[in-house]
Formats: C-alpha cells, structure tokens, sequence
C-alpha cells in the first residue's frame, strides 16, 4: 500500500535519529511489511500473540481480536479520541528536540 511504503521510507530516513536496538527491526518490518499486515484481522491477531509471547508477564494479548470483532465501532472511536493527543505529543516532544515544528495530516 502506498501510505505503508511511504511511513517506511521515512523510517528510513530518520534512521540516524532512531536507536540502533531498533534498526534491525525496523528493516524487517519493511520488509516484511508489517503494517500492511494490521489491516486484516488475521494480522492484528497474528501481532498480538506475538506481543504475549514476548511480555514478561502472562497477559491476555493472544486471542484478543475477538474483542474489536465484538465492537468494531467502539475501538474506532477510541483510536479517533486518542490520535490528536498522540499528534500534540508528537508535535512537542519534535519541538522540544528542536526538529520540525506540528505534525498534521489526515
């Protein structure tokens, strides 16, 4: 999908400013294109019974997509009241490492 090769290319080009612990993975998830897989249901399930397997503690991250097919809606709203603070708090943790000012866009 062009929005998913286009968030990779600017992965790729902050690279310097991102930590080496994530270099590798940020290769393999281009490669791999991991964020085209979250578009389906199948690839939201697959990451998070990845994600349990890795947490230290025992969680209920496997099997958990059954809860957005419950209430689709409802995750979507949550997602559209949270991405503005995670837009101002993008925005200010760029400015305060005197970068680019406002991230915007759809």
């Amino acid at each position: 999908a062009p929005y998913c090769a286009g968030v990779y290319r600017q992965l790729a080009a902050r690279r310097a400013d991102l930590p080496a612990s994530a270099h590798l993975a940020l290769e393999r998830m281009a490669r791999e294109d991991w964020l085209g897989s979250y578009a389906g249901l199948e690839g939201i399930a697959d990451v998070l019974a990845r994600m349990g397997r890795r947490a230290r503690q025992p969680n209920p991250l496997a099997g958990a997509e059954v809860e957005f097919v419950a209430d689709p809606a409802g995750f979507a709203q949550d997602f559209a009241d949270w991405l503005p603070d995670a837009r101002r708090f993008v925005a200010e943790w760029l400015d305060g490492r005197g970068r680019i000012g406002p991230v915007g866009g759809a």
